[in-house]
């Protein structure tokens, strides 16, 4: 059986529960990868148990059942994915995607990370035991915990992203307040 594993911050949480819905018919476990998603989910009552990505990245014991579709460069077996538009991009990749792996990284930004798997798993030729696993474009970034404040990490190497980041968490979260019902809705899928 195909499992996906979704590390998910609360960027985008509207367009991940559209996806789940649409195309969620895999056996998938998600997990609260930001302290901002964690934070509001305790609004709702609701405490979601923190995974981060690069957390999981580093409990890795990376060989050559490990296949990772990235964005850019990374010193492992990889593919660098092309730039996603619509929503036939993502299937005319996956029709054209297979692997004997058995355990997928997809390293690109949530939700199109998501939407990928989705896809891959409905339409690519794959072992029957394969896991995938999203955790998203911190893995760039990614080094072995030095700090218990890992967003300072993260100012520090891309200032840009980071702001950039604190501005679409922001929005998340108000629309989080705007829409409590459908966001309740994503929570329960933690």
């Amino acid at each position: 059986m195909i499992v996906i594993h979704h590390h998910i911050n609360l960027v985008g949480w509207d367009t991940l529960l559209e996806n789940h819905l649409d195309y969620g018919d895999r056996k998938s476990f998600y997990y609260c990868d930001s302290w901002s998603l964690f934070v509001i989910g305790l609004f709702w009552g609701r405490v979601l148990r923190r995974f981060p990505g690069t957390e999981r990245f580093f409990s890795f014991k990376i060989n050559s059942e490990f296949l990772f579709l990235t964005a850019r460069y990374l010193p492992v077996n990889h593919i660098i994915l092309p730039s996603f538009g619509d929503l036939s991009s993502y299937v005319e990749f996956a029709e054209r995607f297979a692997t004997k792996h058995e355990n997928l990284v997809i390293g690109i930004s949530s939700p199109k990370q998501n939407l990928l798997a989705y896809i891959i798993s409905r339409t690519s030729d794959l072992p029957e035991n394969l896991h995938i696993y999203c955790l998203g474009a911190a893995i760039y970034l990614a080094k072995k915990p030095s700090s218990r404040i890992p967003f300072i990490n993260f100012f520090i190497s891309s200032p840009g992203r980071f702001a950039m980041k604190v501005y679409q968490t922001c929005h998340f979260c108000t629309l989080a307040f705007l829409h409590p019902r459908k966001f309740s809705r994503f929570l329960d899928l933690f």
